[in-house]
């Protein structure tokens, strides 16, 4: 049989350096990426990450191997010897390198139904919608891999992360796991020969959690940066409002602030 290795993810277990370090081979201190926001030095003030900045470090940039990412976090239309697909789960909007691949993709597969998680009014909604989406998903990765011939195939498994933020029932994070193996076994079976590899890679998992260490906000109150309008009222409130739902376990308000 197959071998399998398994990678854990980075500290801190984020979402926007884990995935980042999974395809650079770089640690969060050498991309510079801790977060999802980072400090503006010039207008001193919090911003998104600038994920464009990961694709130039991306290993399809030092390989001679051809690629095909598919919706891979932080890997935003990179230039690469191969195909893209990325827009279908945040956008709505399926973007891809060729270009025309997005029309075969329609034909073929189809195009999904993009519904707002906050426009869906309870937790089972919202763990229905996030599982609909992950079979568009395993869809596409499979005609992907049938109508194209690439080195290296980079998915992202999204429905346990996406369940993870939607529910906090131990038995449905337990039922998308078991859902992302069926997948997985299904297509290690119908399309991966003895002489690939293959790597499962951790973003951060999904376990309770009590307390947040957040370093951009510790640095702030330590007085190691600051900003010039020192954060508005309104943000402030949101902060504490977010921090007070989630002690309370209000996810659908907290979802709906979001």
């Amino acid at each position: 049989g197959l071998e399998y290795d398994v990678l854990e993810s980075v500290l801190p277990p984020i979402t926007v350096p884990a995935w980042a370090c999974s395809f650079t081979g770089l640690g969060p201190a050498e991309l510079e990426c801790f977060d999802f926001q980072e400090l503006d030095t010039e207008k001193h003030e919090f911003v998104p990450v600038n994920r464009r900045r990961f694709s130039s470090k991306g290993y399809w940039n030092y390989s001679r191997l051809s690629s095909a990412l598919f919706d891979v976090p932080g890997a935003d239309e990179p230039d690469l010897d191969g195909v893209y697909v990325g827009g279908i789960f945040d956008f709505g909007e399926v973007r891809t390198r060729p270009e025309d691949l997005s029309e075969q993709l329609r034909d073929e597969v189809g195009s999904p139904e993009i519904i707002r998680m906050e426009d869906l009014s309870s937790e089972s909604e919202r763990v229905q919608e996030a599982r609909r989406i992950f079979e568009f998903r395993t869809d596409v990765l499979e005609w992907l891999v049938r109508e194209t011939d690439e080195d290296v195939y980079f998915n992202v498994f999204r429905l346990p992360d996406t369940s993870m933020h939607h529910t906090d029932s131990k038995e449905e994070m337990i039922q998308s796991y078991q859902e992302v193996a069926r997948f997985l076994e299904h297509f290690v079976e119908e399309y991966v020969e003895k002489e690939d590899d293959v790597l499962v890679v951790s973003d951060h998992g999904a376990v309770r959690f009590e307390q947040e260490f957040h370093i951009n906000r510790w640095l702030e109150e330590q007085g190691f940066l600051t900003r010039k309008n020192g954060g508005s009222a309104l943000e402030k409130l949101v902060l504490k409002t977010a921090d007070v739902g989630r002690r309370l376990g209000l996810r659908d308000l907290l979802v709906r602030m979001n």
